[in-house]
């Protein structure tokens, strides 16, 4: 599997600084990106997987920080999230608690943020559990607090006004 419109992976919901904290911008990268992939389309399907280095440089990082050891799959490092919710003093049903509830208070527009928070869910990947933030195209265009984003690749941008018929057009 490798990163495209319909897949994006993140390593974390932390950043990678000596002391992590919670990555607001990171979180708030995973809600756009969700609103980007349901507006590829009406009943398209995609994922943004959380848990997942992009590139052995991120890995080994977590791995630095967090102490401890990525799992290797097709050129990309599975790093979960167990050691984030240990860093917080969490379980990992807290932090899935926690997760949901910040989806809930996300600027992500109706009804793509009940349909994300229904379907997030904790994926066993060996030793490590990934969250897999499941995205549907809802009946019309999604947004993120006024914005529209849209998949390039494995990039969001967002829609220019000059384009929005464009993209009200994929939901007819």
């Amino acid at each position: 599997m490798t990163e495209q419109a319909a897949y994006d992976f993140k390593q974390g919901f932390y950043a990678l600084k000596q002391t992590p904290s919670f990555d607001e911008s990171a979180f708030d990268k995973i809600m756009e990106t969700c609103a980007a992939i349901a507006n590829i389309g009406k009943g398209h399907k995609g994922y943004v997987i959380v848990g997942v280095a992009e590139n052995a440089q991120t890995a080994a990082r977590v791995q630095k920080i967090f102490k401890c050891q990525p799992q290797s799959f097709n050129g990309f490092h599975v790093t979960g999230v167990e050691h984030e919710a240990k860093h917080a003093g969490k379980s990992l049903d807290e932090m899935f608690q926690d997760i949901t509830d910040r989806v809930g208070r996300s600027a992500l527009s109706e009804p793509l943020k009940s349909y994300v928070n229904s379907h997030l869910k904790c994926v066993q990947y060996y030793d490590k559990t990934v969250f897999v933030f499941e995205v549907l195209g809802q009946d019309g265009p999604s947004h993120l607090g006024g914005k529209w984003p849209e998949r390039h690749g494995a990039q969001n941008k967002d829609v220019l006004p000059e384009h929005m018929g464009a993209l009200f057009e994929r939901f007819r």
